[in-house]
C-alpha cells in the first residue's frame, strides 16, 4: 500500500513473521528478544503478572497510566475510569462536534480554492482540540502546534529506541537527545501550569479525579509529579491514537472508491447533512467497519514490549528473567489464520457476526489485558463521529505523485498524506 525502505521496521517484522512463523527468538547485544506474531500467546504476555512494562515510555510519561505497573497505577486507573465511560462521551459530544466543524470550515476553503490539505496535521489538530477541551474546558489553541511538535520529537526518539528490539542499530546522537530533553521540558512547562490550576471540587474534571485517587500516596511533591505524569499520558495517548487512526482511514478511503461510496451512502441515509451525535453510533455500522479495518492494517499501537520478571517458555523458546517479549499487533493483524488475503482493505471483515471464527486477540489495536488502553472506547467513538461528520461532506483525492509512507514510532504515524478535497455530490 506504500513503499517501504529495506530498513523499515515494518518490513523487518513481516519478513520475520513470514520466514519464521508465530514466535521468533533472536539475540541482540541488549539480550534475548522473543517476537510474538500470533494471537495464541497474547494473553500470556499481556495479562500475566510474569510480564511487566519496559521503562522506555517513562522518559516522557513518567509513571502515568501508559507506562506504570505499580499499585498506584491500579488505584489511579480505577479512579479515572468513569471519565472514559458512555456518560462522559455524551457530555463531550458537543466538544467533538465543534472540533469537526472547524475542520469542515478548513476543508471547505480548501475545496473552494483547490489547495492541498495535510491530513495528518488536520486530524492531529482535531484530536488535540477534543482531548484538551474535554480535559480542561478549553482547547489550548495557542499551544497546540508547539505541543504537537514537542510530542513528535520526544516520541520519535523513544520510537527509535524501541525499534532497537528489532535489531535496528541506534547510534547515540547527543543533538537528538538534547532535542528530546528540550521537548520534554516544554511538555512539562505546559502540563505544570495545568496541574497547578486543578480544582479538586470539580467532580467531573479529569484532573480532579486523578488528584482524589492520589490522596495519601506520597508527599505533595510526589503527588504533583504523578499528576503531571497522568496529564502527559492522556494528552499524548488521547490525541496520538485518534489522529493516527483517522489519518490512515482517510488514506484508505481515498484509494478505495467503492468503500468510500458505500460510506457516503450510509452517512447520507443516517445523517442527511446534520452533525452526527452519540446516539447515531448504532446505525453507523459501515462507518465503524471502515475504522476497524483501518486499525487492523495500521494499528495505532503496533508494537508492545514487555520484560519477563521470571523464567518462562513461549512457543518453544526459553525466556530468561529480564528477557524481552514483543507482542506485535501489526503482524498479528495480518496473520493468515485469522485474516484471509490479509494485506487487502476489506471493511466487511468487521460485519456483524464476522468475528465468530477469529481467534481471540486477533484484533488488538489498543493492546489487551489489564493494560488495555483506558481511552480506547473514547478514541473509537470520537473517530466515528469525526469520520461521519467530515465524510458526509468531502471526498479526498490523493495529489499527483501521491507517495504515502509510515513513520512507526510509539504510535503508527503516517507520512505524506496530502490530498485535495471536493464536495460530496447528491442528486
Amino acid at each position: 500500500m506504500y513503499d517501504q525502505g529495506r530498513d523499515n521496521p515494518l518490513e523487518i517484522l513481516r519478513e520475520l513473521q513470514l520466514t519464521y512463523g508465530d514466535v521468533v527468538g533472536y539475540t541482540l547485544s541488549a539480550g534475548q528478544v522473543v517476537l510474538i506474531n500470533s494471537a495464541a500467546h497474547v494473553d500470556r504476555v499481556l495479562s500475566s503478572d510474569l510480564y511487566k512494562r519496559t521503562d522506555t515510555l517513562k522518559f516522557v510519561a513518567g509513571n502515568g497510566l501508559i507506562s506504570a505497573d505499580d499499585e498506584q497505577w491500579k488505584v489511579t486507573r480505577r479512579g479515572v475510569a468513569r471519565w472514559f465511560g458512555a456518560e462522559s462521551m455524551m457530555r463531550f459530544e458537543s466538544v467533538i462536534q465543534r472540533a469537526v466543524e472547524r475542520v469542515v470550515q478548513s476543508w471547505s476553503r480548501a475545496a473552494d480554492s483547490g489547495d492541498e490539505v495535510d491530513i495528518y496535521s488536520d486530524m492531529t489538530g482535531l484530536a488535540f482540540e477534543v482531548i484538551t477541551e474535554a480535559m480542561f474546558g478549553h482547547a489550548m489553541t495557542d499551544e497546540r502546534q508547539r505541543f504537537s511538535d514537542a510530542v513528535y520529537v520526544a516520541m520519535r526518539y523513544l520510537g527509535r529506541a524501541s525499534t532497537m528490539l528489532l535489531g535496528q542499530p541506534m547510534v547515540f546522537d547527543p543533538h537528538a537527545f538534547a532535542d528530546m530533553q528540550k521537548a520534554v521540558g516544554f511538555i512539562d512547562q505546559v502540563v505544570g501550569e495545568l496541574v497547578d490550576g486543578v480544582d479538586e471540587n470539580d467532580a467531573d474534571a479529569y484532573l480532579s479525579l486523578v488528584a482524589r485517587s492520589l490522596k495519601g500516596y506520597g508527599t505533595p511533591a510526589e503527588i504533583r509529579k504523578r499528576m503531571r505524569d497522568e496529564v502527559v499520558t492522556l494528552l499524548i495517548a488521547g490525541h496520538e491514537t485518534t489522529s493516527t487512526a483517522l489519518s490512515w482511514t482517510w488514506h484508505l478511503l481515498a484509494t478505495h472508491e467503492s468503500a468510500a461510496t458505500r460510506l457516503r451512502d450510509e452517512l447520507h441515509d443516517v445523517l442527511d447533512g446534520r452533525p452526527p451525535c452519540f446516539a447515531d453510533r448504532a446505525r453507523l455500522t459501515y462507518t465503524r467497519q471502515v475504522l476497524n479495518e483501518s486499525m487492523r492494517l495500521y494499528p495505532p499501537v503496533w508494537f508492545i514490549a514487555r520484560r519477563a520478571t521470571a523464567e518462562d517458555e513461549i512457543g518453544g523458546y526459553a525466556i530468561p528473567e529480564g528477557g524481552t517479549v514483543v507482542v506485535c499487533p501489526y503482524t498479528i493483524h495480518r496473520h493468515p489464520n485469522a485474516w484471509r488475503d490479509a494485506d487487502r482493505f476489506d471493511p466487511d471483515r468487521f460485519a456483524e457476526g464476522s468475528d465468530a471464527t477469529r481467534p481471540r486477540y486477533s484484533f488488538i489495536p489498543f493492546g489487551a489485558g489489564p493494560h488495555l488502553c483506558l481511552g480506547a472506547t473514547f478514541a473509537v467513538n470520537e473517530a466515528i463521529l469525526a469520520l461521519a461528520g467530515l465524510g458526509q461532506h468531502f471526498c479526498p483525492t490523493p495529489v499527483d505523485g501521491y507517495q504515502p509512507g509510515a513513520d512507526p514510532q510509539v504510535t503508527f504515524r503516517p507520512l505524506r498524506l496530502r490530498m485535495t478535497m471536493s464536495y460530496v455530490k447528491r442528486a
